[in-house]
């Protein structure tokens, strides 16, 4: 789930930006990581790296019959792994 960060992670964070200090990889506060984003082989998997993090992700769809007494309703269904 989504964990808020604490106050005083927040008025460091303020503080830092406030100042224009670096940030912890000693970008500055207007400086970005370099983006990349490639389409791979397979149906819908598409690589993209920021910086030195990679996310690969696929995204796949599948059509069903609904259920009769719903059938205006659908699923969703997310996988995520590490």
């Amino acid at each position: 789930m989504f964990n808020p960060i604490s106050n005083i992670q927040k008025q460091f964070l303020l503080s830092e930006l406030i100042n224009n200090q670096k940030r912890d990889d000693k970008r500055g506060i207007e400086d970005f990581r370099d983006i990349s984003i490639k389409k791979l082989e397979e149906n819908g998997q598409v690589e993209l790296k920021l910086g030195k993090t990679l996310v690969i992700s696929q995204i796949f769809a599948k059509l069903i019959t609904p259920n009769k007494e719903r059938g205006n309703e659908g699923v969703i269904v997310f996988s995520v792994s590490k």
